[in-house]
């Protein structure tokens, strides 16, 4: 029987005896269900893990369970390679993750790397790193683009409007739109859009949450079914990827069913 577990197939493989039965099972557990966790956040996991690892085996380190001396000497070293302290934080925060699910403490549970965080923190603001915000795109933006596009007959910038019409309606993510289905809308008794979101980041729920569009991006989502066709089958993607680029009398599309939603955008 071997002595060595391995979690994945891109991680180094743990001796067994590093942890306890109950750690294993939970770590297992773990990468066994990745489904449960959003495909952003498991290839962020996995990009951490992969850097720890390396790290710890240049530097002849456990990378799991990590000590928390260690922790502490990596994110000294994503500071000394200039990383901003948002992704120093990132890096922290899914071995933080790692090691909850696994039920194991936090490494910023221990002073070592609570103190160094305030450190790194510290000394890159007083090194001039600032956060960077990105920038409003309020009313009068919004406004601005569809007066540039709402008479546009390409089929693309009908469809990119739509869409930027129900982002700023709903504040969703673009990953979070792409994943409207046909049959996610209803109306209101006075004519505007209801799109059903069965999950965001932040919410997962067998109920999802309802979505009301004003009547004016409701008329931008109109249009864009009636030209692009998507009606034709309740399971497509609202928003399907555009294979000709010029106008929508002339486009043969691909049907958003078959193809990845929100490419091309």
């Amino acid at each position: 029987m071997s002595n060595l577990l391995t979690v994945h197939q891109n991680l180094p493989a743990l001796p067994v005896d590093a942890t306890s039965d109950e750690v294993r099972k939970n770590l297992m557990d773990m990468f066994r269900d990745r489904q449960a966790f959003s495909e952003h956040t498991w290839k962020m996991l996995l990009s951490v893990c992969r850097s720890w690892a390396a790290w710890c085996k240049l530097n002849n380190r456990k990378w799991f369970p990590a000590e928390p001396e260690d922790v502490r000497d990596y994110l000294l070293y994503l500071q000394a390679r200039g990383l901003a302290v948002k992704t120093i934080q990132q890096h922290l925060g899914q071995l933080n993750m790692l090691h909850r699910r696994s039920g194991l403490p936090r490494p910023s549970d221990s002073n070592a790397v609570s103190l160094v965080m305030r450190r790194i923190r510290k000394e890159n603001v007083d090194a001039g790193e600032r956060a960077k915000q990105a920038l409003a795109f309020e009313r009068t933006d919004f406004d601005l683009v569809r007066s540039l596009m709402e008479n546009s007959e390409r089929c693309q910038d009908i469809r990119n409007l739509a869409f930027l019409g129900i982002a700023y309606n709903t504040l969703l993510r673009i990953a979070e739109i792409s994943r409207i289905r046909v049959k996610d809308i209803s109306r209101t008794d006075g004519g505007r859009m209801l799109i059903h979101i069965g999950r965001t980041k932040t919410l997962v729920s067998t109920a999802g949450v309802e979505k009301a569009l004003s009547l004016g991006v409701t008329k931008l989502v109109e249009r864009w079914i009636s030209v692009s066709g998507v009606a034709d089958d309740p399971n497509n993607y609202l928003f399907c990827r555009v294979r000709k680029k010029w106008c929508c009398r002339a486009i043969i599309h691909q049907p958003a069913i078959n193809s990845r939603p929100g490419r091309d955008f």
